[in-house]
């Protein structure tokens, strides 16, 4: 009999994480990990380890916890654009990125619930998309 490894893992998971048996971070991090299929919330590209950062959706400093619920993996960029206030930074960020208008609409979702202001793509990017 075959055994599906990462199938019986992720039920592994899964199982012990509803039991409570990891802590709130970690839980919340394999919980993103597996729903997302270890890719970006917002651009969907595949996130390699340096690349990933756990973004809870509403911040800590709002009242926001780890759980799998409020929280979210992005790439670095990405996370870099949800948090930035520096128009000038935030321009580079937009370029490098260059997010789709999908991608835009849930950057800016991300940016409200972090009380960002919503973000606006220039005409010149909109054009290059």
């Amino acid at each position: 009999m075959a055994i599906n490894f990462i199938g019986d893992f992720s039920d592994f998971l899964i199982k012990y994480a509803r039991k409570g048996a990891f802590d709130g971070e970690a839980n919340a991090r394999m919980a993103a990990h597996i729903a997302q299929g270890a890719c970006c919330y917002v651009t969907k590209r595949p996130l390699q380890g340096g690349d990933r950062e756990l973004h809870r959706i509403l911040p800590g400093e709002y009242g926001g916890k780890y759980t799998p619920e409020n929280t979210v993996y992005v790439c670095k960029l990405v996370h870099q654009l949800i948090h930035g206030t520096h128009p000038w930074y935030i321009d580079e960020l937009l370029e490098k990125v260059n997010p789709t208008p999908e991608q835009m609409r849930l950057i800016n979702q991300l940016r409200r619930k972090a009380r960002r202001p919503v973000l606006e793509r220039k005409a010149a990017q909109d054009e290059a998309a």
